[in-house]
């Protein structure tokens, strides 16, 4: 298992990386292209340039997946183990605080 979750990673960091630059490539070059044509002439007709908008759904879209990937990763119980060692604590309190409290040192004589 251990190997297939460093496969896994491997495979998710180097998709995010491709991702990232494709974003990058979309929103700087093709989208800047596209409103340099779109506003060529003058024309003010209330328009504002998309980019913004873009890179905060972008933002957005990235910390809703690591929450999403977060959530689903943290497990919803504790493992058999942490049960067995919550279990032997607890014992362990219990016949502690079933044992009768030592009984005090006689103080010494000074001479």
């Amino acid at each position: 298992m251990k190997v297939l979750k460093i496969i896994l990673l491997a495979v998710g960091l180097i998709g995010l990386i491709i991702a990232g630059s494709l974003l990058f490539m979309t929103v700087m070059i093709d989208i800047k292209v596209i409103w340099e044509i779109a506003t060529r002439y003058g024309t003010t007709s209330g328009l504002k340039d998309p980019r913004q908008t873009v890179l905060v759904i972008a933002a957005l879209a990235a910390g809703a997946g690591l929450a999403l990937g977060v959530g689903l990763s943290l497990p919803t119980r504790f493992a058999p183990s942490q049960k067995k060692l919550d279990e032997l604590v607890e014992a362990r309190i219990q016949e502690r605080l079933a044992e009768p409290a030592p009984a005090p040192a006689p103080e010494a004589d000074e001479a």
